[in-house]
């Protein structure tokens, strides 16, 4: 009796037993589905997270790109500071403060050299007779500028922009100034 009995067991729980290895089947490949569509939405996430700091990047530079051109790079290059010059109205400790110290840093970047004939802004004097024979050109001093490195720009020299511009004080300058540059 209990071979008939198993026997009879076996020819039953085979179609149950299929049904279920199949339903375990399915909820395996359903697992398999669920782990890969959270590794590819942690690939996104990668990948978001490394654009994101990409941007910030570019954005930070971006902000810092007055600082980095107009001190940094100069700076690093030799045109360095040749004494105490003005930067945002605010003396250094040996310079005395200018008369124009109101016009704010962002205003004067990138500003263009404006060519202008010297018979139309007079210097006075023997200097602007001079000055006629050749035309000037006006400059926006900006953050990091000195006289120095204002006159090897535009090839002069310091003493000539001091006696077209009348400046009191050589070492103080004043972001924002517009100075007349003489050609040499």
């Amino acid at each position: 009796m209990s071979e008939d009995y198993s026997a009879e067991t076996a020819a039953v729980s085979s179609p149950y037993q299929r049904q279920i290895e199949h339903a375990v089947d399915e909820h395996v490949a359903a697992l398999q589905e669920t782990r890969a569509a959270q590794q590819r939405r942690g690939e996104y996430i990668k990948f978001g997270l490394l654009a994101a700091v990409l941007l910030i990047t570019v954005l930070i530079i971006a902000l810092l790109r007055p600082l980095i051109f107009g001190r940094i790079v100069p700076a690093i290059m030799g045109g360095g500071a040749s004494g105490p010059v003005m930067d945002d109205g605010q003396p250094t400790e040996d310079s005395q403060p200018a008369e124009d110290t109101a016009a704010p840093a962002d205003s004067t970047q990138n500003l263009p050299i404006i060519s202008v004939p010297a018979g139309e802004e007079g210097t006075g004097g023997q200097a602007e007779e001079e000055a006629t024979a050749v035309p000037a050109q006006i400059y926006v001093v900006q953050s990091g500028d000195t006289l120095n490195s204002i006159a090897r720009q535009f090839n002069t020299t310091v003493e000539a922009i001091v006696a077209a511009n009348t400046i009191q004080n050589p070492d103080a300058l004043s972001v924002g100034a517009t100075l007349t540059i003489p050609q040499p």
